[in-house]
């Protein structure tokens, strides 16, 4: 316990602040700002707010400061006997985010209001998608259709550069509906992976913060495989999702600040008032027992 205790103590005296007030690291690592959080959460996709340090949708943890010095992951940190420790390796160490430990306090990874709505927008986003694509093509093949036949009808230098003109413009207009149904189509795609997370938050806070991969095919409708890669892409550095396997072999994905721990109960007052009682019982049995020892005397 001694030594857990000097390796906090030297983990937070390795953090230091800034003339603006930015926590920096420090011992081992250069002396540098924190950087900001992503634009995007590289975990789920989700857009990430300017400034936050942990992901709105997966719970991701962000900042220099939750770098732990023995692991060197970013990640959040759990309450384990009052104390500390990374969530990622188990050592004892400070950072900005606490997961629920062994006290019912906690960070919650919350779900996104867009993850929720995702699914209906990344159909829209196909849809375009495709819309555009496929009028890109038409425009293409008109551009170089309308080109050959005017080249072919008009002779001389005039013919030559009408053809060159629609075949430009028809080319032009057909790489750009292309180029913006490939964004859309991959927009749709992001969409996809926030509907999918936010289902699997909805389903793992339902299920107590345990899920498997057969559970959430069937709740999502896909296959087995894809459920599991699903789940995969959660685990990250083991700081917001874990992977188990029980004794059946079945391997369980675990999300720590949804996992219902029992909570322990103590009636401090009863049990004073049974000591007082208990105590009062056996003064006055000694009382008494003096009393007969005096009489018999």
């Amino acid at each position: 316990a001694h030594l857990e205790s000097e390796g906090a103590q030297a983990t937070a005296s390795a953090l230091s602040i800034d003339a603006t007030g930015v926590v920096i690291a420090g011992g081992a690592y250069p002396r540098r700002a924190m950087p900001d959080a992503p634009q995007s959460c590289p975990t789920c996709g989700i857009e990430v707010p300017e400034g936050a340090v942990r992901c709105p949708g997966c719970g991701r943890v962000f900042g220099e400061e939750n770098r732990c010095p023995h692991c060197h992951a970013i990640a959040a940190v759990i309450e384990r006997r009052g104390k500390t420790v990374c969530a990622a390796c188990g050592k004892p160490r400070v950072g900005s985010i606490t997961l629920g430990g062994d006290t019912p306090r906690g960070a919650t990874i919350p779900v996104s209001a867009a993850g929720q709505r995702a699914g209906t927008t990344a159909m829209l986003a196909r849809a375009r998608g495709r819309a555009q694509r496929g009028f890109g093509i038409a425009s293409l093949t008109a551009g170089i259709v309308a080109a050959a036949i005017v080249a072919a009808l008009l002779p001389g230098g005039a013919g030559i550069a009408m053809a060159l003109l629609m075949g430009v413009v028809g080319v032009g207009v057909g790489a750009f509906a292309i180029r913006a149904g490939a964004r859309n189509m991959e927009s749709a795609r992001k969409l996809d992976r926030e509907a999918h997370h936010a289902e699997v938050m909805k389903l793992a806070a339902a299920s107590g913060g345990v899920l498997t991969a057969a559970a959430l095919a069937e709740k999502l409708r896909l296959p087995e495989e894809e459920a599991d890669a699903i789940l995969t892409s959660l685990v990250g550095d083991g700081s917001r999702v874990d992977v188990e396997v029980d004794d059946e072999g079945v391997v369980e994905y675990v999300f720590h600040a949804l996992r219902k721990r029992p909570r322990v109960r103590v009636e401090v007052e009863d049990a004073s008032e049974a000591l007082e009682e208990e105590a009062e019982v056996l003064a006055r049995r000694m009382e008494a027992k003096q009393a007969e020892s005096g009489t018999d005397e």
